[in-house]
């Protein structure tokens, strides 16, 4: 009986050629494209802030006055106080990993053309891109926190509880800015805003941005377009493409936490990400225990709140 070798293929050449179609286009499509149907993802990853660290990443927050600032007439002694207790947080990166693979078959089926062999390896690196951008958006709404993953805004930014390894109980300060709505939007809601932004400035924040759910901007888009008339006499427009209040650019996600309004002040509430880590595809290399080809994925990060005291929600409004 006549045996048959099995089919070869040069998965060597193969890796070269997609190494080279990597780092010639792969590594040129910038990233900020597969954000952009994530908003507040989009918005933490336009802001992020590189970083390096190890397992846990810790970030010294500000309890008290300096004990030695005072006013002088002359020549008093300058006191040389040590400050109370320096609470620091921790905050435990999450570690997003994903591989873009081709397999032997997928090489046979495409064998002699590249262009082939490169939109297979396009479409499953903007599929792991899109899934990574995903799971964060998800996790970023999440009602309770996971370990390893990325800080979900509902636990983090409250008045009670634990974020970064620090208890509210522990710390006074380290207390969100919680107003309780109870409203529907057009009867109180506008209210509830502006009682949230003076919370959060009487504690020295700055509030930069308001991110709400799909059905509260639409209450916010009806309630605002009853009070201003626009419009070109030529062409005949409504609905607006953006809204604020105070100023601040109000954000509508679909992952965002139902019947809740967050307010951030995002010089104390980032996205750091790792410099070595940043949406990194590793270049491709052979299998050397099965036949095919593969570039690992990581993406390496976590929200950071330095000063919870300055975030805010609103809850139970619709």
């Amino acid at each position: 009986m006549a045996t048959y070798p099995f089919p070869a293929v040069d998965t060597a050449r193969i890796t070269e050629r997609l190494c080279a179609f990597q780092s010639e286009y792969l590594l040129s499509q910038p990233v900020e494209q597969y954000f952009e149907s994530y908003p507040v993802m989009e918005r933490l990853y336009k802001n992020k802030t590189l970083y390096d660290g190890g397992a846990q990443w810790s970030f010294n927050i500000s309890t008290g006055k300096s004990p030695n600032n005072k006013y002088i007439t002359g020549l008093e002694t300058i006191g040389s106080a040590i400050g109370d207790t320096v609470y620091s947080v921790q905050y435990t990166p999450f570690n997003m990993v994903d591989a873009v693979a081709i397999s032997f078959i997928e090489m046979r089926e495409i064998a002699g053309s590249d262009h082939k062999l490169f939109d297979r390896v396009k479409f499953q690196r903007d599929r792991v891109m899109k899934t990574t951008i995903l799971e964060l958006s998800e996790g970023l709404f999440a009602s309770s926190q996971a370990a390893n993953e990325i800080t979900a805004l509902p636990v983090a930014i409250d008045s009670s509880g634990t974020c970064g390894n620090l208890s509210a109980s522990t710390k006074s300060v380290w207390a969100s800015q919680e107003v309780a709505g109870s409203v529907v939007w057009k009867n109180g809601g506008y209210d509830k805003v502006i009682e949230l932004h003076q919370n959060i400035r009487k504690v020295r924040g700055i509030p930069t941005v308001i991110i709400v759910p799909f059905d509260i901007e639409r209450s916010m888009e009806l309630q605002f377009d009853s009070d201003v008339r626009y419009g070109n006499p030529s062409e005949l427009s409504r609905g607006a493409t953006s809204l604020k209040i105070k100023n601040l650019p109000v954000i509508s996600d679909a992952d965002a936490a139902a019947d809740t309004i967050f307010m951030l002040d995002e010089s104390s509430c980032k996205l750091y990400v790792d410099s070595a880590c940043d949406m990194w595809l590793q270049d491709y290399k052979e299998r050397q225990d099965q036949f095919g080809s593969s570039g690992k994925f990581i993406f390496r990060g976590q929200l950071v709140i330095t000063d919870r005291r300055a975030q805010g929600k609103i809850t139970a409004i619709t």
